[in-house]
């Protein structure tokens, strides 16, 4: 017997539907809904054993490539797309609904969006549930396909935010160290590690050290193993010369050359603190802060992830409440963190090799029509 759940940024064939058992996604992303998909399978698999259960799925793929999209923002289409899976999944005779997003940035004939159903061995139910909703899915196609911010337009919001809402000011301490100061917190979407990126992308930080009146600045983080390593030689208190950044994809900015002050440096291994993979251990290898310009504080690692959180900055004595903008490498999972003391949490898009403007990229191995690099697409529920 075979039981799975997983990751939606994927897809669905028929060797899965015809040797699983049981088989499912997390319906959230950020993904802070793994261990209950997870914990749904298992059940569903001590069901299975006891002969009490026989799950009976359906699915379809929809040609659309379809952005990353946040699930939890209410209005948006990934949350509508959550929401009518919960209802589908609340109706009788269903054991799950599930849409397997996809990944827009591969290039192959698997790209599309998979939404499946599985119900309580009725196959009829599953065909005609799984049926609506790929057709409400192409009929609302292009609700997934939002206004992109720019660089200009992203720092001038900043601007104005912080001019609306003040700076950070430094306080006495109080009882339970609350800080009541909350961030703006730029997500670089489109150099996101997580989704593929190498990390090393110079667009938002350029920004950050050339625009003014920004206040106190960190960036978490860039991915430049030869710039940690030589801020390592050098030691603490250093001011070395730097070629920071611009390591791998040209298209996601040149090196920035300047002079940065070595504030601390760590071993690089911490573990997780935001909701996504909270409490789980990873190592991105020698890490550095650097000090550029006295206000813009820059965490360099030596190995590539994401910035789920603040871990990569925390065991360098930053404390992100203290700052007035925070950039971080990632696409969405930051949320699940900042969120919890943040409402300002923007979305900046640049060059990038994870760009939300998935017609920039170019298709080689994709030779099936797709929506919407190919707006005459077409798709109907077959009878």
């Amino acid at each position: 017997m075979i039981v799975w759940s997983g990751d939606l940024h994927g897809k669905i064939t028929d060797k899965m539907k015809n040797n699983m058992n049981f088989f499912s996604a997390c319906k959230k992303y950020p993904h802070l809904d793994m261990n209950e998909a997870a914990r749904d399978a298992m059940y569903r698999a001590a069901t299975i054993l006891a002969g009490e259960s026989s799950p009976t799925a359906a699915y379809r793929k929809v040609p659309l490539m379809m952005p990353l999209s946040n699930t939890e923002e209410e209005g948006i289409f990934g949350n509508l797309l959550k929401e009518k899976c919960i209802e589908i999944e609340n109706r009788p005779g269903v054991l799950n609904c599930s849409v397997m997003h996809g990944f827009p940035y591969q290039d192959t004939d698997f790209c599309g969006v998979y939404p499946m159903v599985t119900t309580e061995n009725n196959a009829e139910l599953a065909q005609d549930l799984v049926d609506e909703l790929s057709q409400w899915i192409w009929d609302h196609k292009n609700e997934a396909f939002y206004p992109l911010n720019d660089l200009d337009s992203t720092m001038s919001t900043v601007l104005a935010m912080l001019d609306r809402d003040g700076r950070y000011e430094r306080q006495q301490p109080t009882k339970g160290d609350i800080i009541e100061h909350t961030p703006i917190v730029i997500g670089d979407a489109a150099d996101n590690p997580g989704g593929g990126a190498g990390g090393s992308g110079t667009h938002l930080l350029r920004a950050l050290l050339e625009t003014e009146g920004l206040g106190k600045v960190a960036f978490i983080s860039i991915h430049d193993p030869e710039t940690a390593q030589a801020a390592v030689a050098a030691g603490v208190g250093a001011t070395i010369d730097v070629s920071l950044g611009g390591k791998f994809e040209p298209i996601a900015g040149e090196p920035i050359v300047t002079q940065a002050y070595v504030k601390s440096i760590s071993d690089g291994y911490e573990f997780v603190r935001g909701g996504t993979a909270y409490g789980i251990p990873y190592t991105f290898g020698p890490s550095v802060r650097l000090v550029i310009s006295d206000t813009v504080d820059v965490i360099v690692i030596s190995g590539l992830v994401q910035a789920y959180d603040d871990s990569q900055a925390r065991p360098h004595g930053i404390a992100v409440q203290e700052y007035d903008v925070i950039g971080v490498k990632s696409g969405n999972h930051f949320r699940a963190f900042y969120e919890n003391f943040t409402d300002k949490v923007l979305i900046v898009d640049v060059p990038g090799a994870t760009s939300r403007d998935i017609t920039l990229f170019e298709h080689t191995q994709l030779t099936d029509p797709i929506y919407p690099l190919d707006e005459n697409t077409t798709f109907t529920v077959a009878n």
